[in-house]
């Protein structure tokens, strides 16, 4: 179950901090993209792991080369999600 969602400012990705300590990094896709196992336009790009308990936080860099997650597992993870532009 999603904890923490945080868009990125052109709101074509986002970042999704789970309550079982995962992170997800979404994509928007294009309308003729979407497939029946896309939900509501989004798909997953990137399942990140690390924390061991629910998410509380979420943040992206402005430019959404990375995200920053803490947890009540008293962790704070950095990652870089290739949300970037061209990647």
């Amino acid at each position: 179950m999603a904890s923490r969602v945080s868009y990125t400012s052109d709101g074509t990705a986002l970042v999704v901090g789970l309550s079982n300590g995962g992170v997800l990094v979404c994509k928007r896709q294009p309308q003729q993209q979407q497939a029946a196992h896309h939900h509501q336009g989004w798909a997953v790009h990137a399942h990140l792991t690390g924390h061991t308990a629910h998410v509380t936080g979420i943040a992206l860099t402005q430019d959404g080369r990375r995200a920053y997650s803490s947890s009540t597992d008293n962790t704070v993870r950095a990652v870089g999600c290739g949300l970037a532009a061209g990647d």
